[in-house]
């Protein structure tokens, strides 16, 4: 597989010398895991970065903006990427490494960003209980505001023009965006949040976390939503769900710091994946299903083979923290230590990640 074209520095050694060659079956590395790849730095801002999406080319990536403890420092010193109090949407390009591009997102907090799979779409969701949808070759953008709660998470259809979207009161919506209209919705019968959404059998069905610890398995054949399976077992708040694209599997995750796996049809989970030192805050599956990568507040980032389960990579993001980071009286804030979100490129040679401090990191993986 060949560079990504223009890197800054390039990628230390050659492929031979650094990667492994995968199973074309899914999911099994050849023999033992390699070291740590070095990062990138793509971008370091004031405030957080509380989501990051790819573009299907692998060769940009979005970022969505949040006010932090940073925004204060930042005024302090006229630091000069400050964006004030509202959340942005942010491109960088991964061969250049450099910033492209920056929106005007929402007021006050941002949560969530994601880029439709043939690339002219990017959509974004906060605090203001607003989507927001931009066209990526005029960027002129479109509101749904029909939310009643702020919205947590959104994701992009597989190949209709649809943005699912779910939010901190317990609904679901379908929002088509070239049309303008709503296709489907639905309240988690709880009545507690929906924090999580992934589509899953290639559209036709919805897997929503919740707060109460359940998965509800939603079918999307009319506009009223029917819940056909509800997966509960979590005992606690499923803040990130994530699903393979192999064999229809589903990783969630909690406050604490274990991943449980579960199958479709099954009513508890299947496998549990313990021994993370604290809260995992976000967790992803590679597009070829062969690896798993969580992580939180250690600031460590935790990659799995899950054709065996066991840990195959370990990448440290504060070990790229600046110095200043690393004094005692700075770590003791812990408010730098946490990552926020983990998004694997779509070709599945790269992770990128981000933290409450500002930054984005990308490892080359495979």
């Amino acid at each position: 597989m060949p560079e990504p074209e223009g890197c800054r520095n390039g990628w230390p050694g050659s492929e031979t010398a650094h990667f492994k060659k995968f199973y074309k079956s899914c999911g099994r590395l050849e023999k033992e895991a390699f070291e740590e790849p070095p990062a990138l730095e793509l971008g370091r801002y004031p405030g957080w970065i509380t989501g990051l999406a790819w573009s299907p080319n692998s060769k940009s990536i979005a970022g969505i903006t949040a006010p932090g403890m940073g925004y204060n420092l930042a005024s302090l010193f006229r630091f000069k990427n400050i964006t004030g109090f509202a959340s942005h949407l942010i491109i960088w390009s991964f061969s250049t490494q450099q910033e492209i591009r920056r929106e005007m997102a929402h007021s006050g907090w941002g949560d969530t960003v994601d880029w439709s799979k043939e690339g002219h779409w990017i959509a974004t969701g906060g605090l203001d209980k607003v989507v927001r949808v931009w066209n990526t070759q005029t960027w002129q953008s479109a509101k749904l505001e029909l939310h009643q709660a702020r919205v947590l998470q959104v994701r992009f259809h597989p190949a209709e023009s649809i943005i699912a979207s779910v939010d901190n009161a317990g609904g679901v919506l379908l929002w088509d965006y070239i049309h303008g209209k709503v296709v489907g919705q639905y309240i988690i019968e709880s009545g507690k949040q929906a924090t999580s959404i992934a589509w899953l059998e290639q559209g036709q069905k919805l897997a929503v976390g919740s707060a109460d610890g359940s998965i509800n398995l939603l079918d999307r054949s009319n506009q009223t939503l029917t819940r056909e399976l509800r997966l509960a077992g979590q005992e606690e708040w499923i803040w990130s769900i994530t699903l393979s694209p192999c064999n229809g599997l589903i990783a969630s995750r909690g406050q604490a710091n274990t991943i449980k796996i579960w199958q479709l049809n099954y009513p508890g989970p299947i496998k549990e994946l313990k021994g993370l030192k604290k809260t995992i805050n976000c967790l992803e599956w590679s597009p070829a299903g062969h690896l798993l990568a969580a992580a939180g507040d250690d600031g460590i980032i935790t990659i799995w083979d899950t054709a065996t389960w066991q840990v195959k990579h370990t990448l440290k993001f504060n070990q790229h923290s600046p110095l200043w980071h690393k004094l005692p009286y700075v770590k003791d804030l812990n408010y730098h230590r946490s990552i926020r979100t983990v998004r694997w490129s779509p070709d599945g040679r790269s992770l990128a990640a981000s933290d409450n401090a500002g930054r984005v990191l990308v490892w080359k993986i495979t």
